[in-house]
């Protein structure tokens, strides 16, 4: 339509020469101005194919990630129930070889006594009688304990040389983990430079919701206030979306996971550190233990809010919104769209507390808080 009417105009206001010269201008600048544009539309479909690509293997590294993580919770928490069951274990040796050591020597000196000195010392029948008895049933109680004391030798051999291999098996685990956070972190430096290529006014969009967050009072009046904001872009934007709709980008849920391998020491519904009913999980974690997405959605915020710590949001469908606190780092930002298990951070790296850091994960629907235990398969507490 543009090109008859430009075509159309040169003709009605040039001589023939002047628009046949025209014409053959503006045609060359249509033909450069489409293959511009199929040239951005190669490179923009080759960028998201890219990105895509990036996801997935960022994805798949994190599960093996969280296999190796889980693996090691396992192997680390063992490694101290049986130091603990080894240390009892000497205690009661040490002690068994004192009183087992005593009873030995008294008979040992009861049976080096000669016949006839029981014979003429006074009472001596009814002593050797007395004697005889308490030996009787002596002397199956200290052959139950000597059984008892070997049983335990065997349990302490057997624990000793499991350590030994449980101890390896963590040195090659942990180096492992190593390397594949190693390689995930250059993966993630990948994903935000794509992201950063393909989106833009992402910065602005992230100053936005720090203002906001600054604002809310509760995690309930920030999401209010995140999906107010929503509303006005679409309106700006001259878009119809209402307060039941949901954006149409929206990646679907996915199979739901726990975001970060770990037990649950606070469950929904329980009472939390300070006696409150828990609206959310506390998942006790190693350090810089890997925090995924646990559905897929798309972030809406990213950053400290109020005594939560730093916490990302990701909005899904079904009007689900999942809290995740207590992060050491954010690889994610406002914007960004995530697969179900997609790395979004990671733990501290040691507790302020001491001990083992530990992530807050709450779910809610339509604002309000739900129990998460039912969508997870394998929650350990």
């Amino acid at each position: 339509m543009l090109r008859a009417f430009v075509i159309a105009t040169l003709l009605a206001l040039s001589t023939p020469a002047m628009a046949q010269q025209d014409l053959g201008a503006v045609e060359q600048k249509l033909e450069q101005s489409r293959t511009e544009q199929l040239k951005r539309d190669a490179e923009a479909k080759a960028l998201r194919e890219e990105l895509d690509k990036t996801r997935k293997d960022s994805t798949a590294l994190a599960a093996a990630i969280r296999k190796n993580e889980k693996d090691l919770i396992e192997l680390e928490d063992r490694i101290v129930q049986m130091t603990g069951e080894q240390q009892q274990i000497t205690v009661r040796l040490e002690a068994d070889y004192g009183s087992i050591g005593n009873l030995i020597l008294a008979l040992q000196r009861l049976r080096r006594t000669p016949p006839e000195a029981l014979i003429i010392r006074p009472g001596a029948p009814l002593q050797t009688a007395q004697t005889a008895m308490l030996l009787e049933s002596i002397l199956p109680a200290v052959s139950n304990r000597a059984e008892e004391l070997s049983a335990s030798l065997e349990r302490l051999a057997t624990i000793r040389q499991q350590l030994d291999v449980d101890r390896e098996t963590v040195i090659t685990a942990r180096a492992d983990l190593d390397t594949k956070r190693a390689d995930l972190e250059k993966l993630l430096k990948d994903r935000e430079k794509l992201y950063n290529t393909a989106e833009s006014g992402r910065k602005q969009a992230a100053q936005e919701v720090k203002r906001l967050a600054a604002e809310a009072r509760s995690l309930r009046e920030l999401l209010e206030k995140l999906e107010a904001q929503k509303q006005e872009q679409s309106r700006q934007s001259g878009g119809t979306r209402t307060a039941a709709s949901k954006p149409v980008n929206l990646p679907g849920l996915g199979k739901a996971q726990i975001p970060v391998e770990g037990i649950v020491t606070i469950a929904y519904g329980e009472a939390d550190s300070i006696g409150a009913k828990s609206e959310g999980l506390t998942i006790e974690s190693r350090a810089s233990g890997l925090v995924v997405a646990p559905m897929g959605g798309a972030v809406v915020f990213v950053g400290p809010f109020r005594d939560y710590g730093n916490m990302v949001i990701v909005e899904h469908k079904k009007d689900y919104h999942s809290l995740i606190a207590g992060l050491g780092k954010a690889n994610v930002s406002e914007g960004q769209t995530v697969n179900a298990g997609e790395p979004i951070g990671s733990l501290p790296s040691s507790s302020s507390r001491g001990g083992k850091p530990a992530l807050y994960y709450e779910l809610r629907q339509k604002g309000r808080p739900v129990d998460p235990s039912s969508m997870f398969s394998g929650l350990k507490s």
